[in-house]
């Protein structure tokens, strides 16, 4: 499905194909400017009424005054473990109810994207039970690098 984002006359297919070298991680950003979004970024929102926003800078903390309609606010996503933190903090509660362990997985422990949640739960759902020293833990390591060489000992 070649032009199934339409902009302004510009589907996300043909912009994307007009800019090849770009990863597929700036696709959303070439959608909104296509379609005459702007992103604004270095900047926090301090205040947001009657159609207006305003921004202060991350480094100058020089205001800016934007007319909009609407706000979407992408950043930086924060672990919520305050269940994890009630249950901890009642032990004996946890020793009646004859439950050994509390583990946070998910965005309990890291936020992320839904795939890093599904993979955090069927991850811990194969290692429950599990004897920890049968447990593999599967890691990328480079090709081609070889350990260097000791120097040689003067005689």
């Amino acid at each position: 499905m070649k032009k199934s984002i339409s902009l302004r006359g510009f589907s996300a297919y043909r912009l994307w194909s007009q800019l090849p070298s770009l990863e597929t991680s700036h696709l959303p950003d070439v959608i909104m400017f296509a379609a005459g979004i702007a992103l604004h970024t270095l900047a926090r929102v301090t205040t947001f009424e009657r159609g207006e926003v305003t921004l202060a800078g991350q480094f100058t903390d020089t205001a800016t005054r934007i007319a909009c309609r609407s706000l979407v606010i992408v950043g930086a996503r924060f672990a919520n473990d305050s269940l994890h933190a009630e249950l901890a903090a009642r032990p004996q509660d946890l020793a009646a109810a004859r439950i050994q362990s509390v583990t946070r997985i998910g965005d309990a422990l890291a936020p992320g994207a839904i795939v890093h949640a599904v993979y955090s739960g069927h991850r811990y759902a194969r290692e429950l039970d599990a004897d920890p020293t049968t447990l593999t833990y599967r890691r990328d390591a480079p090709l081609g690098r070889r350990p260097a060489a000791a120097p040689a000992l003067p005689p």
